[in-house]
């Protein structure tokens, strides 16, 4: 179990807001149903346009429609999603490389539990950026001068499946009829697009809709989860970037509104007053600001308070 005193939490919005992005920082919800209609026609193009409303400004709902369709389309989408988040890679610059920065000056960096609900992998390229050797994505040890750790609670591009072989276009299945477990192999972005164009499977990455089912890895995805869990109930100090409240995730928002730790948001001011008041009672929630770039330093300030 890793006894982190502070565990911080990147979402979409942390990405996306991060700046300095090849080939530009990643769409938020709202945006992705169109860039991947233009990026996959063969896939995505093929879902009519007046089902956008299902995907827009959400695109959870549309997702959760597919999942549950049973159609063997389904999967081809999935793998589509995947290889869309593998070309994206922070640049120097990146808003995450300031924040390691800032963390660093105050003497907190090593000891920081890192996690992160995005799919992409521009946190890790920051960090290599900054100067980290190693990414540790599983071990049970926060972050030490060597390995920066960011456990991927969702799921990644770069986590590929070890026990299943098929090629696509030869195997065929429906998403939400096979799931396959086991270990996974951790590989750079570059290398899973290459599996995910030849494979008929899919990386280890929860499904984008509500309640985050898991069909690929499930064991290797929800072990993360339930170890995030605990880290954050016995944290001093949680950091919230980029993420909008939604309870329907109570993987994420139980435990996060249980924690006595004091929790640090860079996100909508209105949203994190609501939910705190609800379900946070007289615990401290500070919000510091509403734009990563601009409130990094306000942050990293208050995480090492």
């Amino acid at each position: 179990m890793v006894k982190a005193k502070r565990v911080i939490l990147f979402g979409a919005g942390a990405s996306f807001g991060s700046g300095a992005v090849y080939p530009s920082p990643p769409p938020l919800s709202a945006d992705l149903f169109d860039e991947l209609r233009a990026a996959y026609p063969a896939a995505w193009g093929r879902i009519p346009q007046e089902k956008r409303s299902s995907f827009v400004p959400n695109f959870e709902p549309g997702m959760k429609m597919i999942f549950e369709s049973g159609s063997h389309d389904s999967t081809a989408l999935l793998r589509a999603l995947a290889h869309y988040f593998t070309q994206f890679r922070a640049n120097h610059g990146n808003a995450y490389v300031r924040l390691l920065e800032h963390l660093e000056g105050h003497g907190v960096l090593p000891g920081i539990l890192f996690s992160s609900l995005n799919y992409e992998c521009v946190l890790e390229t920051a960090a290599r950026h900054y100067g980290f050797p190693l990414v540790s994505y599983f071990d049970h040890e926060a972050t030490t001068k060597d390995a920066i750790a960011v456990w991927k609670i969702h799921g990644s591009c770069n986590f590929l499946p070890n026990s299943v072989v098929g090629g696509a276009g030869v195997v065929s299945f429906a998403a939400n009829a096979v799931s396959w477990d086991g270990a996974a192999r951790l590989v750079d972005p570059s290398e899973a697009r290459r599996f995910i164009e030849a494979s008929a499977f899919y990386p280890a990455m929860a499904v984008f809709m509500e309640g985050k089912p898991i069909q690929s890895n499930p064991s290797l995805v929800r072990n993360l989860q339930q170890r995030w869990a605990t880290a954050v109930r016995g944290a001093e100090c949680v950091g919230i970037i980029g993420v909008a409240p939604n309870v329907a995730d109570a993987h994420l928002w139980q435990p996060l509104a249980e924690t006595n730790a004091r929790i640090v948001v860079i996100g909508d001011k209105s949203a994190y007053s609501k939910w705190a008041d609800e379900h946070r009672g007289s615990k401290e929630t500070n919000i510091v600001g509403s734009k990563f770039d601009a409130a990094l330093s306000a942050f990293a300030k208050a995480i090492a308070a």
